[in-house]
């Protein structure tokens, strides 16, 4: 146990320098998706670890595949690409959350556990966060692009499918919240007389 513990360390630390050496800041990278990862499985290995690290290094840095495979070998180089996949399907599909979605039902169940994880991290992030009225749009997209996706991951793991679904109706909540809020200024705005009723229901 001790052995594969030094063995992800070591591995984990090489994923984090050669990010590093692509010029992007490694101080707490990844580390929340790292730390589920390794608390929702009970046997989970150091490549899976390692390709998470590495999942948006094709699309924020200039790597190569062939740089990824020399120093971590094809098992993380074809998870990674499988995450990558997903990524510009959305960030390039005219239908863009359709087209992500497909795509997951053919990820590997490394990818998928990746993909969830990282659903779960970042949904619990933003629901945290203070909804602006010029982010309404994004967020909403966003929420519906990573439930979509999380319902192509049933069964891959319950715990973090759970700490998922408990940020989805957080963030949800704020969403539906901002536009009650919305609606009420909009017909306070352009209807005279008294606060309406759904102004009420916002305050």
């Amino acid at each position: 146990m001790v052995r594969e513990n030094i063995k992800a360390a070591t591995e984990i630390l090489k994923a984090l320098t050669f990010i590093s050496a692509k010029n992007i800041d490694v101080t707490d990278y990844k580390t929340e998706l790292v730390d589920l990862l390794i608390e929702v499985s009970d046997n989970l290995d150091t490549d899976t670890v390692v390709a998470g690290i590495l999942c948006d290094i094709f699309i924020n840095t200039n790597a190569s595949t062939e740089e990824v495979r020399r120093v971590f070998g094809n098992n993380v180089l074809n998870t990674v690409l499988e995450l990558t996949a997903y990524a510009n399907a959305y960030r390039t599909s005219p239908d863009k959350i359709r087209s992500a979605v497909e795509i997951t039902s053919f990820l590997s169940p490394s990818a998928k556990l990746i993909k969830l994880c990282d659903l779960a991290v970042r949904m619990k992030e933003i629901s945290g966060t203070t909804l602006l009225d010029n982010e309404i749009k994004s967020r909403i997209t966003f929420s519906e692009l990573a439930e979509k996706t999380v319902n192509k991951l049933k069964g891959i793991n319950n715990k973090a499918e759970a700490l998922f679904e408990k940020a989805l109706r957080a963030e949800k909540a704020k969403i539906r919240n901002a536009l009650i809020k919305q609606e009420a200024l909009f017909e306070l705005r352009f209807n005279t007389g008294s606060p309406t009723a759904s102004y009420a229901k916002a305050v």
